[in-house]
């Protein structure tokens, strides 16, 4: 209680007790390093051809594309997914190589390969995948217990 009155009575001191905690808060504010977030450039490629099994789309497909793309420079990492009638192969790339180029240098490698497609292959599709625009975070939740209204 005493403290509050002397400050209704003394104004001015908690004023510039105040203004001087915010000119400390913006000056250590300022002095924060300024990181970007370090983001992975994706490119992902679909193959599809028409009725074949899996283990076909593997051997006539995918292992082709996939020979190819290693001769790239900047990548990190390379994934492939089969399923029925199509293959889809995920390239990564380093952070510090240019997305425009990594798109260009795929697209390029993937067109010089599709002679050797079997007859009947679709096109490849060559897309690049926004990781920005991704969720942070994915949940689910579970319980057969209860209904889909009890849940939500």
């Amino acid at each position: 209680m005493k403290i509050s009155a002397w400050a209704i009575g003394n104004s001015l001191d908690p004023i510039l007790f105040f203004v001087v905690l915010v000119m400390l808060g913006i000056w250590r504010v300022i002095g924060l390093p300024l990181t970007t977030p370090t983001l992975q450039s994706r490119l992902s490629g679909s193959l599809s051809r028409v009725t074949p099994p899996p283990d076909e789309i593997e051997t006539e497909i995918a292992v082709i594309v996939e020979d190819a793309l290693p001769l790239l420079a900047g990548w990190q990492q390379l994934s492939t997914m089969i399923n029925e009638a199509s293959a889809v192969i995920c390239l990564e790339f380093a952070t510090t190589f240019p997305v425009d180029r990594a798109v260009c240098e795929v697209r390029d490698a993937v067109s010089a390969i599709v002679p050797d497609l079997p007859a009947g292959s679709d096109a490849p599709d060559i897309q690049r995948e926004q990781q920005e625009e991704a969720p942070i975070l994915t949940y689910a939740i579970d319980n057969p217990s209860m209904s889909l209204a009890e849940l939500t």
